[in-house]
């Protein structure tokens, strides 16, 4: 899960750092104050790599497949990527990417739907199909029984 805000809840980086890939399925969290830069690889993986003002050298984590495919952000980046024929997105990129879908603290709580307008809709659409089609049938009987 990738979170926008920063502050004390704030999740380490990634389970193994400097691995190619993670030893579990565990839900992996991020804040994207983080990240540096997210590269999608010629394999369809995703590479992490993670700000680190400790030393010069980055961090970084290789996200599978699957992975990806089970966590709606990841998926959101990696057709990002794939849409707009980039390899990569920066820190503020991926902030941007991310904001425009709302301001949420967690993204991947959808915002619930409210239909009603749309059954409202349908339903009187449906209505004045209905009355169009049975009007003209009373119509037509009306012109054969005048025509007798």
């Amino acid at each position: 899960m990738l979170r926008p805000e920063s502050g004390s809840e704030n999740h380490a980086p990634c389970p193994n750092p400097g691995t190619s890939e993670p030893s579990d399925n565990k839900t992996l969290i991020i804040s994207l104050t983080e990240i540096k830069k997210i590269t999608l690889r010629n394999d369809g993986k995703l590479q992490i790599e993670f700000n680190n003002s400790e030393n010069a050298n980055n961090l970084s984590q290789v996200i599978s497949s699957e992975q990806i495919n089970n966590n709606p952000e990841l998926q959101k980046v990696r057709e990002f990527c794939q849409q707009n024929y980039r390899n990569s997105l920066n820190q503020q990129e991926l902030t941007n990417l991310f904001q425009t879908t709302g301001n949420n603290n967690s993204l991947s709580d959808p915002k619930p739907q409210n239909y009603q307008t749309l059954w409202l809709s349908l339903g009187i659409g449906g209505a004045l199909v209905v009355g169009t089609v049975v009007g003209l049938l009373i119509a037509k009987s009306n012109k054969k029984k005048i025509k007798q």
